[in-house]
């Protein structure tokens, strides 16, 4: 998107008093996102087998998924933008991103742009979740895709950054819910 594009949404948004409620569902998506997690975790391993207590078992596809998938991506994804460094829109364009509007304007993130970890980690824990309950797996998903548009309205990642981010998580989801399970 060309800087004009970012600041024509960022005042439309700041117009209707959009931004307030935007900040307010982004933050929501990713606390709801990671305490999902943490339930399907304490579930998954604590609770879904034949006894209560802590166990893991390495026959079970929806363990391996739940914890390996999501980890070796984020691993991967933090590696890989580390070593690009690819600027943010408002490095780009110059301008102060709508979140950091209200928050402290100054403290603005350097770099590490694409692809985006919030997004990635959205959907990867997404289609973790899917693995467990499938229609809270959907809800997180359909939360991840909210949550790249609210990143690239707030000016914080460009299109592309939530675009790779969902791609990879994706095919993650697939290698965890659909190749997993047939080579196991």
């Amino acid at each position: 998107m060309k800087k004009e594009t970012y600041e024509h949404i960022m005042k439309q948004l700041e117009k209707d008093e959009l931004s307030n409620y935007i900040q307010g569902f982004t933050s929501i998506f990713v606390f709801v996102t990671g305490l999902t997690y943490i339930v399907g975790f304490i579930y998954l391993y604590f609770f879904s087998g034949n006894k209560i207590g802590f166990y893991v078992d390495l026959k079970d596809v929806r363990q391996i998924n739940y914890i390996l998938v999501p980890l070796l991506g984020f691993i991967v994804v933090t590696i890989y933008r580390k070593l690009r460094n690819a600027p943010r829109p408002y490095e780009v364009y110059e301008f102060t991103p709508l979140y950091r509007k209200f928050r402290n304007p100054a403290k603005r993130k350097k770099g590490e742009s694409f692809p985006s970890r919030h997004v990635f980690s959205c959907f990867a824990v997404g289609y973790a979740v899917f693995s467990v309950f499938k229609p809270l797996g959907i809800a997180i998903i359909v939360m991840a895709v909210w949550l790249g548009i609210f990143r690239v309205v707030m000016g914080v990642h460009f299109p592309k950054d939530v675009i790779a981010s969902a791609i990879i998580a994706s095919i993650l989801g697939i290698v965890g819910n659909i190749i997993l399970p047939a080579v196991l």
